[in-house]
């Protein structure tokens, strides 16, 4: 075992300028009616029909952070912004209104309602945006569920299972592609 990671690192001071990369992503585990749209690249996107409508439910993810080294030598440390650390769930359904007011979505971490919601001033009619600090997201199961009493809808709660992942990408000018690349 310490030969392979002896030879790893030879393999990868040869190559010079190095970015180590790592984060996590949000995958839905169970669909239980919903259809997943996530693309390759993108945030995870989730879509069911709610009073014969779409509902439409997108987890923007936090970014991924990143080391620039010089033959294993670390250089440059590159991680989102506290600003950008929170975690955003946009819901999308034509009835949506005033969501600080009635939030459309029951979301728990581990099983645990999530009560520390915050709501972002770009929501607007038919569109919600809720913020999680990330200091809420440290689980490893989270769930979303459909409150009735503001949307009529018999879908089933939602789950999605944290994905960690970490990857070596050789340094690029403009910046080296994305781990699911």
């Amino acid at each position: 075992m310490h030969r392979i990671a002896l030879c790893l690192a030879v393999l990868s001071s040869l190559a010079g300028c190095t970015d180590y990369k790592w984060g996590h992503n949000w995958k839905p585990d169970a669909h239980a009616g919903w259809v997943d749209e996530t693309s390759p690249r993108g945030n995870t996107i989730v879509k069911t029909v709610c009073a014969a409508e779409p509902l439409r439910v997108t987890l923007h993810q936090v970014g991924e952070t990143s080391v620039v080294a010089l033959f294993m030598i670390p250089l440059f440390y590159s991680s989102p912004d506290d600003n950008y650390r929170s975690f955003a769930i946009v819901t999308s359904h034509p009835t949506l209104d005033n969501c600080a007011v009635r939030n459309p979505l029951v979301v728990k971490m581990d099983n645990q309602v999530i009560k520390n919601l915050e709501w972002s001033s770009r929501s607007s009619k038919g569109m919600c945006i809720i913020q999680i600090p990330a200091s809420e997201m440290e689980g490893e199961s989270l769930s979303i569920e459909v409150d009735q009493n503001v949307l009529p809808c018999t879908t089933a709660p939602i789950t999605f299972k944290k994905k960690s992942y970490f990857c070596l990408r050789d340094t690029k000018f403009g910046g080296s592609p994305a781990c699911d690349d």
